[in-house]
């Protein structure tokens, strides 16, 4: 925290000078100017410079070489003929296209817009999706945890290597009662499958589920699911996993190194060791405020019991 505020703070302070009259130069635009700043320049940067565009505008443009005479040629400057091929597709080189071509790159301008068209369709996609179902509209009684029924959504994934095994995790907001079932991947028809083995458990006790802008949650068949069984959809910023903390917080029980570390492979973990985990996970004391040191099991049953006897 003491970072945070040094670093968006005004006029300059030296490090002697105390956090407590930091606080008072601490100003949040600078803070969000620093934040969008880092994220504006977070992304990889291309390895294509002034120099190149003009090697490539030469040998292509000029003598009609091939990107892979390229590459023979300037063994130093360039690795990959592919690259050279998706600079000319997406027209980051002046004056060179295709037709430079001996064969008009028909081998590989087929497969790189086709690429290219499905990765931006998906991107499109997301970002409607993401606009329409903003955790911004979400109504104030979500927000502060005064009705029953509002879950957090989000995937812990396993070991990179080997299997794609993930868990994909909901917490009730209210009671901070906590789920965990396991996906075979990141898949759409993966996590849909986990997300029907909610639904049968604890379907009528779902009523909005708030998850993060991930492509395992927002796409068509995950959020058409969620939105016919579940009821509201909220999907979350970019870049703020605050705004699902309750998930992020019971994540961090599951990580514990006694259950399962960061490393840990979920393709060996069955579905039985993951309830006995979360069964003990939610049978521990609450710790915040207003929990008088009841469990998250005990205030989760005491609001299904009302909710079955409204059913019955």
């Amino acid at each position: 925290m003491t970072r945070e505020i040094r670093r968006a703070t005004t006029g300059d302070p030296d490090e002697s000078t105390p956090t407590k009259f930091l606080k008072f130069m601490y100003t949040a635009r600078e803070a969000q100017y620093i934040v969008d700043k880092h994220i504006r320049n977070s992304g990889r940067r291309s390895s294509l410079n002034n120099y190149k565009v003009k090697v490539l505008q030469k040998e292509i443009h000029e003598r009609h070489y091939t990107p892979v005479q390229v590459v023979e040629r300037h063994p130093k400057l360039f690795k990959n003929s592919a690259l050279i091929y998706t600079w000319i597709n997406r027209k980051k080189i002046p004056n060179v296209s295709y037709y430079d071509l001996p064969m008009q790159g028909k081998r590989f301008k087929r497969s790189i817009n086709k690429n290219f068209i499905k990765d931006q369709r998906a991107k499109s996609q997301k970002r409607k999706l993401a606009e329409l179902y903003s955790i911004n509209d979400r109504p104030d009684s979500i927000n502060d945890r005064s009705e029953f029924g509002h879950w957090e959504m989000d995937g812990v994934e396993g070991k990179k290597v080997g299997s794609k095994a993930l868990l994909i995790t909901l917490v009730e907001r209210k009671t901070r009662f906590q789920v965990a079932v396991k996906a075979k991947s990141k898949s759409a028809l993966d996590v849909l499958s986990a997300l029907e083995s909610v639904n049968e458990r604890f379907g009528k006790y779902i009523k909005s589920i708030t998850c993060d802008n991930g492509h395992e949650f927002t796409n068509s068949i995950v959020t058409g699911f969620v939105l016919n069984n579940f009821g509201s959809l909220y999907i979350a910023n970019s870049y703020a996993p605050y705004e699902r903390g309750t998930n992020e917080r019971t994540n961090r029980n599951l990580r514990a190194p006694w259950y399962f570390p960061k490393g840990t492979s979920f393709g060996n973990v069955t579905q039985e060791r993951i309830d006995e985990v979360t069964s003990e996970i939610n049978e521990k004391p609450l710790t915040h405020v207003f929990s008088h040191g009841r469990s998250p099991i005990r205030e989760f049953r005491k609001h299904i019991r009302k909710i079955n006897l409204q059913l019955n």
